[in-house]
Parts: structure tokens; sequence; C-alpha cells
């Protein structure tokens, strides 16, 4: 498989993103129509994954299960890469907390198996149409249906603004001083980025926006006026 580029690994993380939000919403749904909340709040520490696991493979085989943990853990993977890319704040960690707990608690359960590692770009071909969505409402508070609805959705978000303004606030202020003609160096120094770093972190950057360099750059965000807008990631 080629190498992904920046703006593929963050729509990849929102279509992650967004199936979980839809699996979230549909447990608020459930609830609302009358399903009793259970205890759990905290839905991205490892006691809440265990717990669920078990009722997840009544309707989903090992195999299958094996494949979520590969897709969450290189999900994972690639927000930690993106990590430089987009304003990030509690959202984002907590839904990598979830993937991660989610990953480990079917690696300590599932039995050893071979198999074939699906892509995460065909994940969402290998998804079964049965989840026992009542048994999981019922260990699911309300609140942490909420909250994790409201992570993933933010997720989503982010990794949906990279078909707009992919550019957040920080990134936005690199440019625009990158415009005034001010060095990396100096930048990176003012920042609190050691000039190595900003440099790898301003290739990225030029990576997700299809450029080839800064004075690309520059002419491409001035094109579309995105110095002057509000980004889309938060």
């Amino acid at each position: 498989m080629e190498s992904r580029t920046a703006r593929d690994s963050l729509a990849i993380i929102g279509r992650i993103a967004g199936r979980l939000a839809g699996f979230f919403a549909a447990i608020e749904q459930g609830h609302q129509l009358g399903i009793t909340p259970g205890s759990h709040k905290e839905l991205w520490t490892i006691d809440y994954s265990r717990e669920i696991i078990p009722i997840v493979n009544t309707a989903f085989p090992w195999v299958y299960l094996l494949q979520i943990a590969d897709a969450f853990e290189e999900c994972d993977d690639l927000m930690v890469e993106a990590a430089l890319l987009v304003d990030h704040g509690l959202e984002w960690t907590r839904t990598q907390q979830y993937l991660r707990s989610v990953a480990r608690a079917i690696r300590e359960q599932a039995p050893a198996l071979t198999r074939e590692r699906v892509p995460l770009e065909l994940f969402e071909d290998h998804t079964p149409p049965i989840m026992p969505f009542r048994q999981l409402a019922e260990l699911i508070s309300a609140e942490g249906a909420r909250e994790m609805t409201r992570c993933t959705t933010h997720v989503e978000r982010v990794g949906g603004a990279s078909l707009d303004n992919p550019l957040n606030d920080q990134q936005i202020e690199w440019i625009r001083r990158l415009t005034q003609g001010e060095k990396v160096i100096e930048i990176a120094h003012s920042t609190g980025y050691s000039e190595r770093t900003l440099y790898r972190a301003l290739g990225e950057l030029w990576e997700l926006l299809g450029v080839s360099g800064r004075n690309e750059a520059i002419a491409l965000v001035a094109q579309k006026g995105w110095l002057d807008q509000v980004p889309l990631t938060g």
C-alpha cells in the first residue's frame, strides 16, 4: 500500500471517529426510547472496555474483533502523528484513550488466531450488521454516552475539516509570519519549538496542503483566504 498523505490520515481519523459517534448517538437514542442507562461514565477506561468485550463477542467473532483492535491501534497512531497538524484537546485525548483501551481489552481476551490484517481504508466494508445495542446501553450511563458522542463528533469534525480549511490557529500564525518574512528559526524560538521540530511540522503541513514548499503554501492560503478565516477544527 502506498504511504498516506497527512490529508488522507485526517480523513481516515474522521471516518473512524464518525462511526464511533454514530454508535454512541445510537446508545443515546436507546436511552431516550426507554432503555435503562447503566453506570459507566468514563467510557475511555480499560475497566469499561474489559466489560463490554464479552458482550460484543456474542455478536462479533474474535477474528473481527481483532480487526477492530488493528484498526483502532492504527487510528490511534495516526492521531499521534496528526497532533501537530490539528487543534486537539480533551476530546481528541479521550477518543484516543477509548481506541487504546478497546484494542487492549480485545487483545487481552482474544484467543490466538491466524488471520488476515484488513487495511484501515477498507475497514468500513467489514462491519457485521448486528450490534448488541441494548446490552451495551444498559452498561453505559446517559452522561457517558453524551460525552463520547461529543468527543468523537469533535474528532470527526477535525478530520472533515481537511476537506475545507485544514489549518488550525497555530498553523495560520506560522504561515502569516512566513508571509511577513520571518525565518523558521525565529518562529520556532518564539513558539517553544526546536527549529528541527518546526521544520518537520511545516513539511507535514505542506504535505497536508498538497504543496511543495512555503512559497506555494503562501500562495494557496492567500488564494483561499484562509488567513482571514476562523479554522473549522474547534
